[in-house]
């Protein structure tokens, strides 16, 4: 399907945008598609767990400003939420799947679009090795259940 079909659908398309290299280029690629577009919703999330949080969530509102967008700033608290065994990273992601889910799963007409990369699943896959995953656990990336 060409990127055309795929939007033609929908409403409402919510974009995460981390600030990274990723979620940059797949937002700026959304903004260059020719009309007719869903409408954009962009959502940042700040998981302040390093000083420099709040400087890139307000360099991300203004990237969507300039692109004409309001970016929306979730604040979510990681370390309150990290579960026995678990890593920061794991914590801050499974947060985020839900946060989508419990915003947009199941509304007819929205999609939620997540810029990733190649290294991101071999990052998920090598830490799985590291804790001695099972085969189930070797699969990279997946949507959440």
């Amino acid at each position: 399907l060409s990127s055309q079909e795929l939007l033609a659908n929908l409403e409402q398309l919510a974009v995460g945008l981390s600030g990274g290299p990723d979620s940059c280029a797949l937002l700026l690629a959304l903004t260059s598609l020719p009309a007719p577009m869903p409408a954009l919703r962009v959502v940042h999330f700040n998981h302040g767990l390093r000083p420099e949080a709040a400087d890139e969530a307000e360099w991300c509102v203004r990237l969507a400003a300039s692109l004409g967008l309001h970016c929306e700033v979730v604040p979510l608290a990681v370390p309150e939420h990290r579960r026995a065994g678990e890593s920061l990273e794991m914590t801050a992601r499974r947060q985020r799947l839900a946060w989508w889910a419990a915003r947009f799963g199941g509304q007819p007409g929205v999609a939620v679009a997540l810029g990733q990369h190649q290294d991101d699943a071999l990052e998920l896959l090598l830490l799985r090795l590291a804790r001695g995953s099972d085969s189930l656990g070797l699969t990279g990336l997946r949507p959440p259940s």
